[in-house]
């Protein structure tokens, strides 16, 4: 890996599908000192249309350290995240912290998650509603939310032999070492591709920290399908499982 002074700094990078009603509110509240740490902000539109143009017009006015990438048509929310990283792999970034749209992660974590891995040099970041017990649950969660959560991390730790206390965490962060050693164009554009980073962190044997944070649900919709959702995780185990047990199988065929 380069000396850190070789890369370009840390960019945020933000999947968005129709949330010009929330965007501004989450960019607002990063802190004035992290915000003149970040090189950029990029934001993907996984959708092109009239509405999210004209948002994104005021957010290249308002806020100068933002870059919007426009998808022609809803690609999905790993397929949103594969562009921002690739993008700031062309900047060479020194990390890349995932920053949802819709202001379910608060900003307010983003220095805790750049001093974990500029400092305490860690490969892969994630910031869990899970380590607190009952955390989820007072920041909103639903109640049958959390129960799958708890229940379907438990079965993916025993089969992939890890200890994450969640799988289903959207924060997220990777330095540029992890970006470089994980083949993330290669994972599923689903709402599963973090639980897809997480188990490559393993097979990659990168260096992994968490930290509990809270987390907040609001009256925004979700376009997270559970029943679409819990098939994708299904796919991934028995894909993981066939290459695993395979023979002839490598880690790089469970991608």
């Amino acid at each position: 890996m380069k000396n850190s002074s070789n890369l370009g700094g840390f960019f945020i990078v933000m999947p968005a599908y129709k949330a010009s009603g929330t965007i501004f509110e989450t960019i607002n509240k990063i802190d004035k000192e992290v915000y003149e740490l970040i090189k950029e902000i990029v934001i993907v539109e996984d959708i092109e249309n009239k509405e999210d143009q004209s948002a994104s017009a005021e957010l290249l006015n308002k806020f100068k350290k933002c870059t919007v990438i426009f998808h022609k048509k809803n690609l999905g929310y790993g397929a949103a995240q594969k562009t921002g990283y690739k993008y700031c792999m062309k900047k060479n970034c020194e990390g890349a912290i995932l920053l949802h749209s819709d202001g379910q992660y608060h900003p307010k974590y983003l220095k805790k998650i750049i001093d974990l891995i500029n400092i305490s040099k860690n490969d892969v970041v994630q910031g869990s509603r899970m380590m607190n017990k009952g955390e989820a649950l007072k920041g909103g969660m639903p109640y049958w939310k959390y129960i799958l959560n708890k229940l379907t991390t438990f079965f993916e730790n025993v089969i992939y032999r890890t200890s994450f206390s969640e799988f289903h965490s959207g924060y997220m962060a990777y330095s540029n070492k992890a970006l470089k050693k994980i083949p993330f164009e290669k994972l599923s554009n689903t709402f599963h591709f973090d639980g897809e980073m997480l188990i490559m962190t393993k097979l990659k044997k990168l260096k992994f920290d968490c930290f509990p944070i809270e987390t907040h649900y609001g009256e925004e919709s979700s376009s997270l399908n559970p029943i679409k959702y819990g098939i994708q995780i299904i796919l991934v185990v028995l894909r993981y499982i066939f290459n695993k047990y395979n023979i002839s199988a490598d880690e790089n065929r469970f991608i």
